[in-house]
């Protein structure tokens, strides 16, 4: 790992951790933030001379069709966390993403069912925390397994 891709990852979980902070204050995720995340993470490609930025692009614009359409139907996820997913999945790529949301999934699915019987009528918990989490995981699966 070199000292640019180090830079990088510092930015990104730093980035990460205002957005999860910002979801459970408010209950919102700035699209300042987001924008920040993807022009960094564009300009890092670009920057560093990665391979394969154009099937990162598609990945992005699948995910976020999958999950806007998702969020249109069910009204489960937020724009904003459609938005934090798409970003992550041309960060990370497919397996990553995939490892990830399946975490935040589980971890949220968790949190939902401590927080309801704690506080009654609880109807929403904050994703992106849980989209940070699994990012995390999701690296660590493709650094160690994959």
């Amino acid at each position: 790992m070199n000292f640019g891709s180090v830079l990088f990852s510092i930015f990104v979980y730093s980035v990460l951790l205002l957005i999860s902070v910002s979801d459970i204050r408010g209950q919102i995720i700035p699209d300042i933030l987001v924008i920040l995340l993807a022009i960094g993470s564009v300009l890092s490609d670009v920057l560093t001379g990665r391979a394969g930025i154009l099937n990162r692009f598609v990945l992005f614009a699948v995910v976020f069709l999958f999950l806007f359409l998702i969020r249109y139907f069910t009204h489960g996820l937020g724009l904003g966390d459609v938005k934090l997913c798409s970003v992550i999945s041309y960060i990370g790529g497919f397996w990553v993403f995939l490892v990830s949301l399946f975490t935040a999934c589980i971890l949220g699915i968790c949190a939902f069912g401590i927080f309801s019987l704690h506080k009654k009528g609880i109807r929403r918990v904050p994703f992106a925390p849980f989209v940070s989490v699994g990012f995390l995981a999701g690296q660590a699966v493709e650094r160690f397994l994959l």
